[in-house]
């Protein structure tokens, strides 16, 4: 009961409500969009984007992002099959995964979420166009049409998810050295991701960032962060980390 009961706060906790003029405006914009009326759900729910919601249409066909103080629109979402991608572009998109990543296999799945941009202020279509495409342990963002002087026909982001036994070696003893020698805590990764040049390493305990074969960031969850931008690697670890770690955690 008591589970259930927390699950159902968490729930509310991540609704948004809607009012008449708010509902207007989302159904304007789904009508713009889709070129008919789509039945929308009438409450929308909180996104991991800071003070933003979506609401869903009542079929979960699509879905369309809002500022939840002043319900400025700004993106809608559809769910679409990869087939509304062209080989091409399937083709560019891999090369950037691959060129990334070399050792995997990149399946797209079926589903591909298009997201348009939407100008909120003019309550108008935007210019921009772009792809979500999924797949085992990856998700990466394609820009198929910009705004000008913006990227297009171009891989916008992408998340590569790997497990401990996947990472290189040199790579995953980099980084226990590292937490090591500021946290003085053994590194067990629970979950690791290339984001463009970017590692991010965690365990339930810290997480840590390495580029191009050195720390850049590392992060104790229950303490402070301890940051170096010029990078750590496994020799000056010490000289560049030791007086961060005593000065925030009185350690030597």
């Amino acid at each position: 009961g008591a589970e259930a009961a927390q699950g159902q706060k968490q729930t509310d906790n991540k609704k948004v409500l809607i009012d008449q003029k708010m509902a207007a405006k989302l159904q304007k914009a789904i009508k713009q969009y889709a070129g008919k009326e789509i039945k929308l759900k009438n409450v929308g729910e909180k996104t991991e984007v800071h003070m933003a919601a979506k609401v869903e249409s009542v079929d979960g066909k699509y879905a369309i992002h809002f500022n939840i103080e002043g319900g400025r629109i700004w993106s809608i979402d559809e769910k679409v099959t990869i087939d509304k991608i062209s080989k091409e572009d399937q083709a560019k998109v891999l090369k950037v995964l691959k060129g990334a990543y070399a050792n995997k296999t990149y399946v797209y799945d079926k589903e591909v979420i298009m997201q348009r941009g939407y100008d909120g202020d003019k309550e108008k279509l935007g210019a921009s166009l772009s792809y979500k495409l999924t797949g085992k342990d990856f998700e990466v963002y394609f820009f198929k049409e910009n705004t000008a002087k913006m990227p297009k026909d171009a891989v916008s982001a992408f998340t590569i998810n790997f497990t401990k036994e996947e990472l290189d070696p040199k790579l995953l003893e980099t980084a226990i050295e590292a937490i090591k020698t500021v946290f003085n805590h053994d590194l067990e990764v629970t979950s690791a991701n290339l984001r463009r040049f970017t590692w991010t390493l965690e365990d339930k305990n810290v997480t840590l960032e390495i580029e191009e074969g050195k720390v850049t960031n590392v992060f104790h969850k229950t303490r402070k962060a301890v940051t170096t931008n010029k990078g750590i690697t496994e020799k000056d670890a010490k000289e560049a980390v030791a007086p961060l770690a005593k000065e925030l955690f009185n350690m030597d």
